[in-house]
């Protein structure tokens, strides 16, 4: 995430750390279902014995507890607009109130919905046993395209239509959040058509990301009801092929992938994907026990809240940014431009400049990270 908000390919050579403009993927548009991804695998082990509470009391107690989390993730979220709170045109959809609000809602299914039967062994009986977490992710899915497809925006030719001008997200963001509220700089005014007003985050698009929780919490329950590595990687296997078929099948049929809405071929495609490349990991450091290229994302993903939090903030405080804290009689005199200019404008081309910065704030800040691992400092929300 480091890597790709600070890469500013800007349609150059290395334009794929770009989210696309619309239809289509790029190596950006990965990031944000990993996010959800992880989150629905966390948890199963954040909410082991939920299901063992049978009072009303207990739920409960588990609810709170997952309001203050979404809370933390929502405010964090809103906290990094700092120093500016124009509460007339501040953003309110952002990528920390999209994990907020999924998290909350995935939540919400697993401490009252019971499954049908636990731990049973079988291969597979994670699908049966939590059928209803599988049913409620199909519900939302089916919401999700009776809205895109059923609703008729004013202006538009017809309902159904995908375009950056013309669809249902879109148009309920501009309807409920204003574009005053809404994201300024959205890609789809790349797009041909361009959108007018857009919001990545927006509320329709959050409402369906939760099924990339669902997603994850297959694994999870994987992970933590099966104790044989063979017994893990069969089941990850299988589910993330059939994920990434239906993916592309619905892709060349009747929705493309397309992040900014969020599309049910682009959910199949990222929780697919996810699930390889964690599956690979897993073999690499849990069974191959290969673990030392994987140790500085270990240091990252152990404080990933605080390391994200604290590249969106710095730049406040000592540039580059619009607006800089810190600064020697100009605002635009401030550290972050020098160090920019002098060790990466001034001798590589725009697009390389971008690039080589924003790997160089990624690595920067795997030296927080390691010293807060090796202290076994563990920043949670």
């Amino acid at each position: 995430m480091i890597l790709v908000n600070n890469a500013d390919a800007g349609g150059g050579p290395f334009a794929i750390l770009e989210h696309a403009a619309w239809n289509g993927v790029t190596i950006a548009d990965f990031v944000m279902p990993s996010f959800l991804f992880m989150v629905g695998m966390a948890i199963p082990l954040a909410l082991k014995n939920v299901h063992r509470i049978d009072s009303p009391e207990g739920k409960l107690g588990y609810l709170k507890k997952a309001l203050v989390r979404a809370a933390k993730l929502i405010g964090l979220g809103l906290l990094l607009h700092f120093p500016r709170y124009n509460l007339k045109t501040i953003r309110l959809p952002g990528v920390l109130q999209r994990i907020g609000v999924c998290y909350l809602l995935a939540s919400v299914v697993v401490i009252f919905l019971p499954p049908f039967k636990r731990g049973s062994g079988r291969l597979f009986s994670v699908f049966t046993n939590y059928l209803w977490y599988w049913i409620t992710s199909l519900i939302i899915m089916v919401i999700y395209i009776a809205v895109m497809f059923g609703v008729q925006v004013p202006g538009c030719p017809s309902r159904g239509m995908l375009t950056p001008p013309c669809n249902a997200a879109g148009w309920l963001d501009v309807k409920i959040l204003t574009p005053s509220h809404m994201y300024a700089y959205p890609t789809c005014h790349e797009a041909n058509p361009p959108c007018e007003y857009f919001d990545p985050e927006g509320l329709l698009s959050t409402f369906v990301a939760t099924c990339s929780v669902f997603i994850g919490l297959y694994y999870g329950y994987v992970l933590q009801q099966f104790q044989f590595h063979s017994q893990r990687v069969v089941q990850w296997v299988v589910p993330s092929l059939l994920q990434l078929a239906l993916g592309f099948t619905i892709h060349f049929t009747f929705m493309p992938f397309n992040k900014n809405l969020y599309s049910i071929s682009y959910i199949f495609l990222m929780g697919g994907t996810a699930g390889l490349v964690f599956i690979l990991c897993y073999i690499m450091m849990d069974v191959a026990k290969f673990q030392w290229p994987g140790m500085p994302f270990v240091w990252l993903g152990s404080n990933s809240i605080i390391l994200y939090c604290g590249d969106d903030l710095l730049p406040v405080l000592i540039g580059p940014s619009g607006f800089v804290l810190i600064y020697y009689g100009a605002m635009e005199n401030n550290f972050g431009s020098w160090a920019r200019g002098t060790f990466f404008d001034s001798w590589l081309p725009q697009y390389t400049a971008n690039l080589v910065w924003a790997l160089c704030r990624a690595c920067f800040w795997m030296i927080p990270a390691f010293i807060l691992f090796r202290k076994k400092i563990f920043v949670r929300v």
